[in-house]
């Protein structure tokens, strides 16, 4: 879901013309391409995928720290976001959860962004002074191509000039532009004047040609070109805010580069604890959406706290658990909780919902985290509008809690809160002690190991229902 709306004003044609001449003589410094690092901070992106409209997509991804970059990085025809920490990348695929991870280059290094072999991948190069280093898997290890282009002072372009699928370099010295339609040494294949020395320019394939060509930015306002050359603006329009970092990609894989912004948004301090009354109906339909603890004990799912909680308030539940999986871990269905949850039926009606999780999570990059959840809850509402939801945070299933879970547990009761949602700690309210650890959780071994028994679920169904009584209303309360 959108939280915010990001508007594209087209300019009048008249304009166009009127500021043909500004394309040339913009005053904000710096060069900057379709394979270079987007700059700024934050870990909001805003997507839009035409030139006039509200963005099409928001995200949130990585930290506000990070170095993001955008490429296609599974051959789908889409980019997407990376993210750079040091040496360390992560690639999203579906801008919600890590899909690849890998240490490459030196953290002083200058990261591109390219498809260098033409096999629709993107892949990284770094750069060192005037020596390129060019990958072309996205993992770590040596180089497979290294060569000097240009001088260590240029300011560096990444794009397919020449429309033969592969993405080379250009040089920029002043207002003038060195273009290599290979990846080799040598003499530049042409050179072009273009512009000033303070223009912001991008570049991107905006008509669907194969060819890239600039855009420059001035503020919020852009001036796109479909050939690389004086001359007027083709389109120019304005686009988010003038503190925001500009990307450029194709995100709906219609062969056309477009705009979308990095924004750096303030944190919030998460409002009190809920106080809004939840009400139910005599005979309650209960949505338990979860992991493994969710889905039952081995070989008696039935038995499980999840199944006994309808009967313990009076009504039925419908039991979603799927073994190993969370928020960001895929688990047993090869499915994230919002992939799930995108998968879920749209006809099905509740008069509850309960999200159990996620201790599976417990080892993955907390600075991912938040995004995952808000990713997946905004699912859950847009697709059951009006039910309540109330999040269950993981239990203990070793004691002392590990470091991982007691994590998650705080970060969902922040992101619960922000939301105004109802957040029960097992954790918090000691749901599991050292004085029934042995009889609620399974020992390692087991056939269920560090999952709990049967008394142990029976004991969770109680609890859970007891919390649910206090912050509901049903009609025998009076």
């Amino acid at each position: 879901m959108l939280s915010h709306r990001l508007r594209v004003r087209p300019v009048a044609v008249a304009v166009v013309v009127a500021l043909a001449a500004a394309l040339l003589v913009l005053g904000v410094s710096g060069a900057h391409a379709r394979g270079g690092e987007s700059g700024g901070a934050g870990a909001t992106y805003f997507l839009n995928n035409a030139w006039t409209g509200v963005a099409d997509r928001e995200l949130t991804f990585g930290a506000r720290a990070d170095r993001a970059y955008t490429g296609d990085w599974d051959g789908d025809g889409r980019d997407s976001i990376a993210v750079r920490r040091g040496t360390q990348y992560y690639l999203t695929d579906d801008g919600r959860t890590v899909g690849t991870r890998f240490v490459y280059g030196r953290s002083d290094d200058v990261t591109l962004v390219g498809d260098w072999d033409g096999d629709g991948v993107d892949t990284l190069a770094v750069r060192r002074g005037s020596r390129y280093f060019f990958t072309n898997r996205l993992e770590g290890g040596p180089a497979e191509r290294e060569l000097a282009y240009g001088r260590p002072a240029d300011q560096v372009l990444v794009g397919d000039w020449d429309g033969d699928g592969v993405d080379t370099l250009a040089v920029r010295r002043g207002s003038r532009f060195y273009f290599a339609d290979r990846l080799t040494g040598g003499r530049a294949s042409r050179e072009v004047a273009y512009g000033r020395e303070a223009d912001r320019v991008y570049v991107g394939d905006w008509d669907g040609d194969r060819r890239d060509t600039p855009a420059v930015r001035r503020g919020a306002t852009y001036f796109v070109t479909d050939r690389f050359a004086p001359g007027p603006a083709g389109r120019v329009l304005a686009y988010g805010r003038p503190a925001d970092s500009t990307l450029v990609g194709d995100w709906d894989g219609d062969r056309r580069d477009t705009l979308g912004v990095r924004r750096d948004a303030p944190v919030a301090e998460p409002p009190a604890k809920p106080t809004r009354v939840i009400y139910l109906p005599d005979h309650p339909r209960v949505l338990v959406f979860g992991d493994s603890w969710t889905w039952g004990p081995a070989g008696a799912n039935e038995r499980g706290y999840a199944y006994q909680l309808g009967d313990l308030l009076g009504g039925r539940s419908t039991v979603d658990g799927a073994p190993g999986s969370g928020y960001q871990m895929p688990g047993a269905t090869d499915a994230t909780f919002v992939e799930r949850i995108e998968r879920m039926k749209p006809t099905s009606r509740y008069d509850l919902i309960v999200v159990q999780g996620s201790l599976n999570d417990r080892d993955q990059v907390a600075d991912f985290y938040p995004g995952a959840v808000n990713a997946a809850w905004d699912a859950l509402a847009a697709k059951h509008p009006g039910t309540p939801i109330v999040i269950l945070g993981p239990a203990p299933r070793m004691l002392p809690v590990e470091p991982g879970i007691a994590r998650v547990d705080r970060e969902l009761a922040r992101l619960a809160a922000q939301r105004g949602w109802w957040y029960i700690s097992p954790i918090a309210e000691d749901w599991i002690t050292a004085r029934d650890y042995r009889a609620y959780i399974n020992p390692k071994g087991a056939v269920d190991e560090l999952h709990p028994t049967i008394a142990g679920h029976r004991a969770l169904a109680k609890l859970l229902a007891a919390d649910l009584e206090r912050i509901a209303r049903f009609p025998w309360h009076v």
